[in-house]
Protein backbone atom coordinates (compact mmCIF):
# COMPACT_ATOMS: atom_id res chain seq x y z
CA UNK A 1 0.00 0.00 0.00
CA UNK A 2 1.60 3.66 -0.61
CA UNK A 3 0.38 6.77 0.37
CA UNK A 4 2.02 10.18 1.04
CA UNK A 5 0.51 10.41 4.32
CA UNK A 6 2.19 7.04 5.68
CA UNK A 7 6.11 7.33 6.73
CA UNK A 8 8.01 5.29 9.36
CA UNK A 9 8.97 5.77 12.49
CA UNK A 10 11.44 7.81 13.56
CA UNK A 11 14.76 5.69 13.31
CA UNK A 12 16.40 4.17 16.30
CA UNK A 13 18.07 1.15 16.13
CA UNK A 14 18.75 -0.51 12.97
CA UNK A 15 16.74 -3.21 11.33
CA UNK A 16 18.35 -6.46 11.63
CA UNK A 17 20.87 -7.11 8.62
CA UNK A 18 20.28 -10.30 6.05
CA UNK A 19 22.74 -13.42 6.07
CA UNK A 20 24.45 -11.57 2.78
CA UNK A 21 25.44 -8.81 4.50
CA UNK A 22 29.52 -8.00 4.18
CA UNK A 23 31.27 -9.21 7.45
CA UNK A 24 33.76 -6.00 7.34
CA UNK A 25 34.48 -3.02 5.50
CA UNK A 26 32.56 0.03 5.28
CA UNK A 27 28.91 -0.24 3.74
CA UNK A 28 25.95 1.12 3.99
CA UNK A 29 22.19 -0.47 3.86
CA UNK A 30 18.99 1.35 2.54
CA UNK A 31 15.67 -0.69 3.73
CA UNK A 32 13.73 0.09 1.25
CA UNK A 33 10.04 -1.65 3.62
CA UNK A 34 11.22 1.05 6.69
CA UNK A 35 12.67 3.95 4.50
CA UNK A 36 15.82 3.44 7.16
CA UNK A 37 19.54 3.99 5.73
CA UNK A 38 22.22 2.39 7.83
CA UNK A 39 25.78 2.78 7.59
CA UNK A 40 27.95 -0.20 9.25
CA UNK A 41 31.65 -0.88 10.06
CA UNK A 42 31.84 -4.56 9.22
CA UNK A 43 28.63 -5.55 11.03
CA UNK A 44 28.91 -2.95 13.33
CA UNK A 45 26.25 0.23 12.29
CA UNK A 46 27.47 3.96 12.95
CA UNK A 47 24.26 5.79 11.61
CA UNK A 48 21.29 5.34 11.22
CA UNK A 49 18.27 7.43 9.94
CA UNK A 50 15.19 7.75 8.15
CA UNK A 51 15.49 8.48 4.16
CA UNK A 52 12.89 8.60 1.32
CA UNK A 53 13.26 5.95 -1.99
CA UNK A 54 11.45 5.61 -5.18
CA UNK A 55 7.96 6.53 -5.17
CA UNK A 56 5.57 4.32 -7.36
CA UNK A 57 6.62 4.62 -10.73
CA UNK A 58 10.22 5.08 -9.64
CA UNK A 59 11.56 2.59 -7.30
CA UNK A 60 14.65 2.23 -6.24
CA UNK A 61 16.12 -0.84 -7.30
CA UNK A 62 17.10 -3.42 -4.81
CA UNK A 63 20.60 -5.20 -4.51
CA UNK A 64 24.08 -4.88 -4.20
CA UNK A 65 25.65 -1.93 -5.40
CA UNK A 66 28.96 -0.53 -5.73
CA UNK A 67 29.66 3.13 -6.13
CA UNK A 68 30.23 4.37 -9.59
CA UNK A 69 30.82 7.93 -9.83
CA UNK A 70 30.48 10.79 -7.29
CA UNK A 71 29.39 14.36 -7.62
CA UNK A 72 29.97 16.76 -5.31
CA UNK A 73 27.59 19.67 -6.43
CA UNK A 74 25.35 19.25 -9.82
CA UNK A 75 22.26 20.30 -11.41
CA UNK A 76 19.70 17.56 -11.84
CA UNK A 77 17.09 17.12 -14.97
CA UNK A 78 14.50 15.04 -15.22
CA UNK A 79 11.52 14.48 -16.73
CA UNK A 80 9.99 16.54 -14.32
CA UNK A 81 11.90 18.38 -12.03
CA UNK A 82 15.34 20.56 -12.22
CA UNK A 83 17.03 20.96 -8.98
CA UNK A 84 20.34 23.05 -8.54
CA UNK A 85 23.11 22.72 -5.94
CA UNK A 86 22.41 18.69 -5.24
CA UNK A 87 24.66 17.55 -2.75
CA UNK A 88 27.30 14.80 -2.31
CA UNK A 89 25.51 12.54 -4.53
CA UNK A 90 27.13 9.46 -5.51
CA UNK A 91 25.57 7.02 -7.98
CA UNK A 92 25.31 3.33 -7.89
CA UNK A 93 23.86 2.62 -11.14
CA UNK A 94 24.46 3.88 -14.88
CA UNK A 95 20.48 4.83 -14.83
CA UNK A 96 20.96 7.59 -11.99
CA UNK A 97 20.34 5.88 -9.14
CA UNK A 98 22.20 7.95 -5.72
CA UNK A 99 21.97 8.66 -2.39
CA UNK A 100 22.65 12.41 -2.21
CA UNK A 101 21.00 15.58 -0.24
CA UNK A 102 18.14 17.06 -0.93
CA UNK A 103 17.48 20.26 0.66
CA UNK A 104 14.29 20.86 -0.81
CA UNK A 105 12.56 18.12 0.58
CA UNK A 106 10.60 18.79 3.98
CA UNK A 107 12.46 17.08 6.45
CA UNK A 108 9.16 16.00 7.79
CA UNK A 109 8.79 13.85 4.37
CA UNK A 110 11.53 11.44 5.27
CA UNK A 111 10.86 8.22 6.50
CA UNK A 112 8.17 7.51 3.28
CA UNK A 113 9.01 7.10 -0.82
CA UNK A 114 8.92 9.99 -2.38
CA UNK A 115 12.39 10.16 -5.30
CA UNK A 116 12.41 9.52 -8.79
CA UNK A 117 14.62 6.52 -7.59
CA UNK A 118 17.24 7.91 -5.44
CA UNK A 119 17.99 7.66 -1.92
CA UNK A 120 17.18 11.27 -0.88
CA UNK A 121 18.12 12.35 2.79
CA UNK A 122 19.21 15.87 4.61
CA UNK A 123 22.54 17.23 3.08
CA UNK A 124 24.10 16.78 6.45
CA UNK A 125 23.64 12.96 6.23
CA UNK A 126 24.73 12.53 2.84
CA UNK A 127 28.03 14.61 3.42
CA UNK A 128 28.73 11.90 6.12
CA UNK A 129 28.38 9.56 4.23
CA UNK A 130 30.35 11.51 1.68
CA UNK A 131 33.19 11.42 3.74
CA UNK A 132 33.33 8.48 6.04
CA UNK A 133 31.42 5.99 4.01
CA UNK A 134 31.12 5.63 -0.25
CA UNK A 135 34.02 6.58 -1.57
CA UNK A 136 35.06 2.73 -2.02
CA UNK A 137 31.67 1.11 -0.19
CA UNK A 138 28.75 -1.20 -1.34
CA UNK A 139 25.59 -0.21 -0.68
CA UNK A 140 22.99 -2.80 -0.50
CA UNK A 141 18.93 -1.77 -0.98
CA UNK A 142 16.61 -4.33 0.37
CA UNK A 143 12.49 -5.13 0.90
Amino acid sequence: MYSNLLRSNPAGDPPPIGSLAPGEGRWIDVNLTLEIVTAYEGQTPVTTFLGSTGQPGWETPPGTYTIIRRVANERMVGPDYDVPDVKWTQYFTNEGHAPHGSYWRDPELFGMPGSHGCVSMLDDQALFLWHCFCGSSRRSARR
